[in-house]
């Protein structure tokens, strides 16, 4: 079996400040009307344009490739469109690819989308069910703070094993100035840099080894 295609764009945030949030409040405000009985289920969706750039001339290098992905979609396959503005991370369930002219065969259609894509040519429309997030900058993945945390503690517990030691009197030995040993350095082997900047080596259990 065929694995299926997405797709990823990114959106220009030099239109609106705004263009995720924009989008979203398009969403719930279609979800609240069918809460209400005042919509269908399939009234909640929202019209994501990748809009025509004024500086370039003709038509984008995956036109065909694109909308392509129809017959996927009418296949019945689910088919997402990652949407990503180098800092965040969306991921919307697509069900639809136009690439004529939306608001002038449907006027109506602009009630499911933003304002600004008034009167702004696209090159494609895409239909989306439902978006989610996968990244947000204004919140960083927990993830990321564990491992940023995971290292030195690592390190500690290499540098505890490393303690100098003691003399018969129980006083640990002194250490002539500059001739402080760099954990691995006798072995000749290489030496990186824990996450916060200090020195670890081969014995540390975090370590991999530089080529």
């Amino acid at each position: 079996m065929t694995a299926p295609t997405h797709l990823l764009t990114v959106w220009n945030p030099s239109y609106v400040d705004d263009a995720m949030d924009a989008h979203l409040r398009v969403l719930l405000r279609w979800a609240e009307r069918r809460d209400r009985g005042e919509a269908a289920p399939d009234d909640v969706y929202v019209w994501w344009a990748k809009l025509h750039s004024p500086r370039r001339e003709g038509d984008l290098p995956h036109v065909d490739d694109v909308l392509a992905l129809s017959e996927q979609i009418a296949a019945g396959v689910e088919t997402h469109l990652y949407l990503t503005d180098y800092r965040s991370l969306y991921v919307g369930y697509l069900i639809e690819i136009d690439s004529g002219d939306l608001l002038g065969e449907y006027p109506d259609e602009i009630e499911h989308m933003p304002s600004y894509y008034r009167d702004r040519e696209a090159d494609f429309w895409f239909h989306l069910r439902d978006i989610r997030r996968l990244v947000d900058a204004r919140r960083p993945i927990r993830a990321r703070s564990r491992f940023r945390r995971t290292g030195p503690r690592r390190c500690r517990r290499a540098r505890a094993e490393k303690k100098p030691r003691r003399a018969a009197s129980g006083r640990p030995r002194k250490r002539a100035p500059g001739k402080l040993p760099v954990p691995g350095a006798e072995a000749g082997m290489p030496r990186r840099r824990c996450g916060r900047g200090g020195p670890t080596s081969a014995r540390c259990p975090g370590y991999q080894i530089a080529p």
